[in-house]
């Protein structure tokens, strides 16, 4: 405050506040940006800290020392007069000399330039002048007042403004002067960080990062919201119930606006609020229709300048919303204030309104709000083949079908099916199952819908396609193929979009069952249907299926560039959050992982499987689960890749999912050197790894049973039984070359030269390297290198480059990347080990659990003992006693513990 102002003035000095103010983000940016405007407007409702924002500019102007002037308005202060000679007296308190004298002496008001004029000479080396509560001023020439003031405000001081009833500036050309800053409700709402910090300094229970975007999310960054809260927490003792702090949220901010906006209301612009609380929005056209009033303009602009919690939409400024919390209050005192039939007319109305603009969900949400059931059926009868058929809004129609058997609405055959078509998709396959026998039955005591009964067997023929996606879905996949075929071989009544559906059912089965070129022509058809039913949310799934059919047969180059058109398609046609669009989402985060790009893959992969259990198809949630137990590194974090969640998440698919889990679950913990855990984890599958037992794996779809092989495949590798282990992969390896499947192939390449250089054969390991080099360049794979990297390393380190023999660069280059990767795509936590440097050169890496057991080895310890220690079998012990004779360059232990001492590890 400037010398010489009056102690006890309140309206010359901030009043004191109970704790010190807290600096927003806004605040914050708002003292670094000395200069760049002259003029701020704080222009919000009640609550939102604009006297708190005032106070903090005040403390910090005041700490740089510069000048500073504070003014409160009170209720005398209700005319422009009084407003101007407040603004005069205040500042010259700060002025001294013969011109402030006789400024104040004749009693005349001068012209505001000239007022203004004679302050800036005053205060030339600048001044901070806040005026807090404008709204206090009714005079209607307050406008003007304050747009004189601003036009001649000089560059060097500066003017803050705070009002909570929105005035009537020329904010245009004040605006495009930069002259003034106008920040209004939503700049000067809480952000998130600072909601954090707010209720971090108000003490209280410690919050977690999902509590924060909690109450952030419930007030909006409302700061009189977020004070309320914080005031509960901090008087918490106990654990936080979130029910009881938010009702009594609701409570407080309810009386909050009963004192501070609703008793300051006309009566008419009350009761105009209350009628059009339910709505949507608020805009003219539609309160006008809604309400039939004549005067509905004149209320809205009420509410408007007394800004009463409306803000414009971000996607449409002629739109206007109230604040969440608010609008929650406003509702609750609108149904002790309005008579229900006159509600009940105003969002009827409403409804048909939105429903002639094609707003649908707007208008189905006032028929139900409305319990208007004859008039929601019609509405879901009308829109349900474009709302789920081609758009995938699945999670909404699901619940307004809920809602609507809640009020009594009876829904038409049509609606029922695609609800559960709905259903389907969101992979709620039992409620679907039980709907469909209800709706069968009822189909039938109907009776035609006409008398040549054309229209009842078009239903028949949909009935019969959704019985088809049902036993799909419940991976009962050879019935629902051996129907699907039936059912497309039948030219009677069918649509394009019904047609694509059940192609790519036959798709599906046709990939599991890597049956590629059915499941080609199966897309084929089901892209032709899309196309001629233009369904957005049609062409997606069958982007995702055909790039799924690519990743199968390990094309991931290709696989990937469909998915990133597809995705980009589909977020522009159906929205981020649509159910399809975490589909491709986690396909493509499948194949990124495929490609060696771990970091994008955990980009797409990690959101999308947050959602797994409510989108997408089985065969697409495999692919995700191998790619995110590959990301698990072996601890205990609660990550969303740790098993633990992971098996959470799967756990509403069918019977398959559960067995497929185990399998990658085990195949990981395997290449982790926990092979206990593994067997354990088989076991819970009925899967023996030691036994050649194979009857119960034949009753198992095609995938899974190969899955399962490869598995056993993993266990006799890590236990040394290199003579099974050959057997297994080589048939495995002759299966995935006739079917194209070069992924797979690539892999079991590496298996055999890892077997082929345990038996001491490194021309015959040399070979199969080379053909897995082969196969690898066509379809851009490198995950099977990075997962076999200790094999690869002794083989690449015993063979001379010059005896690979590549047929093209690609494959060259490849070899360099893989040689590169030794080093760098191992486990971070593992030591590099070199030869004496006198000889040749053998780069290795001992993983912590080898290093563990050699140190056993270099303490005399047996075998046995080994196992008994390190709680591992003999067997496990035997192979990695191989695996690190390898990588050292030695044949016996003695040499190895050589080696060990040598390199300074004890």
């Amino acid at each position: 405050m400037s010398e010489g102002r009056p102690a006890d003035s309140e309206r010359f000095g901030p009043r004191p506040f109970a704790s010190p103010p807290f600096e927003t983000a806004l605040s914050g940016a708002l003292n670094r940006r000395d200069g760049d405007c002259r003029v701020t407007l704080f222009d919000a409702p009640p609550g939102f800290g604009k006297t708190h924002t005032l106070y903090a500019l005040h403390l910090h102007a005041r700490r740089r020392g510069g000048s500073t002037i504070w003014i409160a308005l009170d209720d005398r202060d209700r005319d422009v007069a009084r407003v101007a000679g407040l603004v005069r007296e205040a500042c010259h308190q700060g002025l001294a000399g013969p011109d402030a004298a006789g400024d104040r002496k004749g009693g005349r008001q001068r012209t505001t330039g000239r007022s203004i004029a004679t302050l800036a000479a005053a205060y030339g080396d600048g001044l901070d002048l806040f005026i807090d509560n404008l709204d206090l001023c009714c005079d209607k020439n307050l406008a003007g007042f304050l747009d004189q003031m601003i036009s001649f405000w000089p560059a060097h001081l500066r003017l803050w403004l705070a009002t909570s009833r929105h005035l009537d500036l020329d904010y245009a050309r004040h605006g495009s002067e930069g002259v003034l800053r106008h920040l209004r409700m939503d700049q000067l709402a809480f952000t998130r960080d600072d909601t954090d910090r707010f209720l971090a300094q108000r003490g209280g229970p410690r919050l977690t990062s999902s509590d924060i975007d909690g109450i952030y999310g419930r007030t909006r960054g409302w700061p009189l919201a977020v004070s309320l809260v914080a005031a509960t927490c901090a008087k918490q003792t106990a654990p936080i119930s979130w029910t009881a702090v938010f009702s009594r949220l609701d409570a407080d901010i309810s009386s909050f606006l009963r004192s501070q906006m609703l008793s300051h209301l006309d009566k008419d612009v009350l009761q105009f609020l209350y009628r059009t609380a339910h709505l949507p929005e608020i805009n003219y056209d539609l309160c006008r229709y809604a309400t039939r009033s004549a005067w509905a303009n004149t209320y809205i602009n009420d509410l408007l300048e007394k800004n009463c919690y409306l803000s414009a939409r971000e996607d449409d400024t002629n739109r206007l919303t109230f604040h969440p919390l608010a609008l929650k209050a406003f509702v609750e005192e609108s149904r002790k204030n309005i008579d229900p039939p006159l509600l009940r007319d105003v969002l009827g109305r409403g409804a048909d309104w939105f429903r002639r603009h094609e707003r649908w969900r707007d208008a189905i949400e006032c028929a139900l709000l409305a319990e208007m059931g004859d008039t929601v059926a019609a509405f879901l009868h009308e829109i349900a083949p474009v709302w789920v058929g081609q758009s995938g809004g699945l999670a909404s129609y699901i619940d307004w079908v809920g809602r609507a058997k809640k009020i009594g609405a009876v829904l038409t055959l049509d609606s029922e099916y695609w609800y559960l078509w709905a259903l389907l998709f969101s992979r709620q396959t039992q409620i679907a199952y039980e709907q469909s026998k209800l709706l069968w039955t009822r189909s039938l005591a109907e009776g035609p819908a006409d008398r040549s009964g054309a229209q009842s067997e078009a239903f028949r023929r949909r009935f019969e396609e959704l019985r088809i996606l049902i036993a799909f879905f419940q991976d009962q996949t050879e019935q629902a193929d051996h129907e699907a075929r039936i059912w497309l071989g039948d030219q009677i009544a069918r649509d394009h979009i019904s047609v694509a559906t059940v192609a790519c059912c036959v798709a599906i089965n046709a990939s599991i069952n890597f049956d590629f070129s059915t499941a080609r022509n199966a897309i084929s058809t089901a892209r032709n249907g899309i196309v001629l039913g233009n369904s957005e949310y049609g062409a997606a799934w069958v982007a995702v299926l055909s790039a799924q059919i690519d990743f199968f047969e390990g094309d991931y180059r290709q696989c990937r560039d469909v998915l990133r058109q597809a995705l980009a398609r589909a977020v522009d046609g159906l929205g981020a959050d649509a159910a399809i669009v975490q589909t491709l989402r986690l396909l493509l985060g499948c194949c990124l992982w495929e490609t060696g790009e771990p970091d994008g893959a955990r980009e797409q992969l990690i959101p999308a499987l947050s959602t797994v259990a409510e989108h997408g198809v089985s065969e697409i949630t495999f692919c995700a689960l191998a790619a995110a137990i590959g990301m698990w590194d072996g601890g205990d974090a609660p990550d969303i890749v740790s098993p633990d969640r992971l098996e959470q998440l799967v756990r509403h698919y069918p019977s398959p999912m559960d067995i497929v889990f185990r399998c990658l679950l085990a195949r990981r913990l395997l290449r982790l050197g926990r092979t206990e855990d593994a067997l354990r984890h088989a076991r819970r599958t009925g899967l023996d790894l030691d036994s050649d037992d194979n009857r119960e794996i034949a009753t198992h779809p095609v995938f899974v049973r190969e899955l399962i092989a490869l598995t056993k495949l993993d266990y006799f590798l890590s236990a040394g039984a290199t003579r099974k282990a050959l057997d297994l992969a080589e048939g495995l390896l002759a299966t995935a070359t006739s079917q194209g499947r070069r992924a797979t192939a690539v892999g079991l390449e590496i298996d055999i030269a890892d077997i082929a250089f345990r038996q001491d054969n490194p021309r015959q390991a040399l070979c199969h390297m080379r053909r897995a080099i082969h196969l690898a360049t066509r379809g851009d794979i490198r995950r099977p290198f990075l997962l076999r990297i200790g094999a690869i390393r002794s083989i690449v380190a015993s063979c001379p480059e010059k005896k690979w023999g590549f047929a093209n660069w690609k494959e060259h280059e490849l070899f360099r990347q893989i040689c590169a990767s030794i080093r760098t795509e191992d486990n971070p936590q593992s030591v590099v080990l070199e030869k004496d440097p006198g000889g040749p050169t053998l780069s290795e890496t001992l993983t912590p659990r080898e290093l563990a057991l050699l140190r056993l080895v270099d303490a005399g310890f047996s075998n046995q003992q080994i196992a008994e220690s390190l709680d591992i079998t003999t067997t496990t012990v035997k192979w990695h006693l191989s695996n690190i004779f390898s990588k050292l360059g030695v044949d016996n232990r003695t040499r190895a513990a050589v080696i060990f001492r040598s390199m300074h590890f004890i």
